[in-house]
């Protein structure tokens, strides 16, 4: 939840909403499946008079997609991701691609380990 004082004489209030379902396909392949949805209030900026009109949207996206973990030496694992997002409301876009590469090692080993 969002909340933005006096924007042209509106207090604006945003709710978001997510989650997300994973499948281990293999221990270093997932399938995952993703939905965000936001309530959104906005002021119409064209509107030129001091008090504007507020605008509500509703914007909900499904994104299906997958990600591949390449475990490497020294606790180095790079992931590769994409996903799909598919707008389900029509304030939402209609569809886009997202791609993602995360490099991730662990920083603190355990005691005893080197």
């Amino acid at each position: 939840m969002s909340i933005f004082r006096d924007v042209r004489g509106h207090d604006l209030t945003n709710y978001n909403l997510g989650g997300s379902g994973i499948y281990a396909v293999t221990r270093d392949f997932n399938l995952m499946l993703e939905m965000v949805a936001g309530w959104n209030e906005e002021v119409d900026f064209a509107v030129k008079t001091a008090r504007a009109n507020v605008n509500r949207a509703m914007t909900a996206l499904i994104s299906p997609g997958f990600r591949y973990a390449f475990n490497c030496p020294n606790d180095l694992q790079i992931v590769a991701g994409a996903a799909a997002p598919i707008g389900i409301t029509s304030d939402s876009p209609l569809w886009g691609l997202f791609f993602y590469l995360s490099f991730e090692h662990a920083f603190l080993h355990p005691r005893g380990q080197m």
